[in-house]
């Protein structure tokens, strides 16, 4: 599920706001999110963080906040020491908020997540939000995606990534994207030394557009995580990055789900990249053109074996006490015994075949769970589970 998807399925939850500020107590966590939170909460909202000064995370994602009660809550904070996580995805935020968030950030220094998701932010936005990813020395998990960033946002991100190291995961999906902004990506990555985890999926990069991103990763020693689902990527584009990528040996995680013009010729050449590349260990091509069985339970074969030696590193570079080291093996043989779903199908990563296998059959013969997601469609935006109390009928 793509998260612009979460926001139209998320259910919404009337509630009566001082019962659940009142019921929540000294929780680490408040969360508000869907609960058609407006304008009118905002001060009331800021006032009950300012008397929590063990409160580390908010939720008010997917409510009808706009620019006027960001800019009244900000106005009512206070300076903060320990919260860290932000949401504010899918509201009405525009990049005449952008300011204020900034005068947040200020205020809030510890804050190290914030998320955006879905706000028509634009490029305008993204330029004033860029003075706080330059200057920030906290920021690490920046979620971005569908907010109409554009070749013209990208290229005011890109800027500012090159003078900062301390963001690791980069979320812009959904953003219009092209070949130019995927240049001013590559080039940033050439120079950055923070980010492990980049989302482009969704964006319209093509092979030309995944060539000119993959130049910039050829150099990079950080990036362990790659994104490009839905990217509209073909066999030339699939070799494009594999030829960049042939002496990098950060990336472990390579998301190809949703382009649908890679087929077995592009399976074939991830598998010989896998067999070079013994760093990589997950490989998604769901709702790919890749459909030869025996190339796929090959790949998911050089996919287990690279997550085996790199158990076997890890187990060999740790002092372990003589006397545990027999009984320490059998627990690690009965660990793996139980995720011997695949290496392929487990969580976030590996040779996603969903609907590139096209019977029940074939989910038995490669071993797979078809009830299982993609790594993007995890819900990046964080919400818990609904609490009962929280709910007004």
């Amino acid at each position: 599920m793509e998260e612009e998807d979460l926001a139209r399925t998320k259910p919404k939850r009337k509630i009566k706001l001082q019962q659940v500020l009142a019921s929540n107590g000294d929780a680490p966590s408040l969360d508000l999110s869907y609960s058609y939170i407006g304008d009118a909460e905002m001060i009331s909202i800021a006032e009950f963080v300012n008397q929590k000064c063990n409160l580390h995370t908010l939720h008010l994602g997917g409510n009808k906040i706009t620019d006027v009660g960001l800019q009244q809550f900000v106005e009512n904070i206070s300076p903060h020491p320990t919260l860290h996580t932000l949401y504010l995805g899918h509201n009405e935020l525009t990049a005449s908020g952008m300011d204020c968030l900034l005068d947040f950030l200020h205020r809030c220094p510890a804050i190290h997540t914030l998320s955006l998701v879905g706000n028509d932010l634009g490029a305008e936005g993204i330029v004033v939000l860029c003075a706080a990813i330059t200057t920030s020395h906290s920021l690490k998990h920046l979620y971005l995606s569908s907010t109409d960033l554009n070749d013209e946002g990208v290229l005011a991100l890109s800027v500012a990534l090159m003078t900062n190291d301390t963001l690791n995961v980069l979320h812009l999906g959904e953003n219009e994207i092209g070949p130019v902004g995927a240049e001013f990506i590559g080039q940033a990555l050439q120079v950055n030394s923070g980010i492990t985890s980049l989302y482009m999926n969704g964006n319209q990069l093509g092979a030309d557009g995944v060539c000119r991103l993959s130049e910039g990763l050829a150099s990079n020693l950080m990036l362990t995580q790659l994104n490009l689902n839905d990217c509209e990527i073909d066999d030339g584009g699939l070799r494009y990055l594999l030829d960049n990528l042939s002496d990098n040996r950060s990336i472990h995680a390579i998301h190809l789900s949703g382009n649908e013009s890679i087929t077995d010729l592009g399976a074939s050449m991830l598998l010989e990249f896998v067999k070079s590349q013994l760093v990589i260990e997950e490989v998604s091509l769901r709702s790919t053109g890749a459909k030869d069985l025996t190339i796929l339970k090959q790949l998911d074969l050089e996919l287990r074996r690279n997550k085996e030696r790199k158990a076997v590193d890890s187990h060999i570079s740790r002092p372990v006490d003589a006397t545990t080291q027999f009984s320490s093996d059998e627990d690690d043989e009965e660990d793996n015994a139980d995720d011997d779903e695949s290496s392929l199908y487990e969580g976030d990563c590996d040779l996603k075949a969903e609907s590139s296998i096209e019977s029940d059959a074939s989910y038995d013969e490669l071993g797979s769970d078809p009830g299982l997601d993609d790594p993007d469609s995890e819900d990046v935006e964080g919400y818990p589970e609904r609490d009962s109390y929280t709910t007004n009928s």
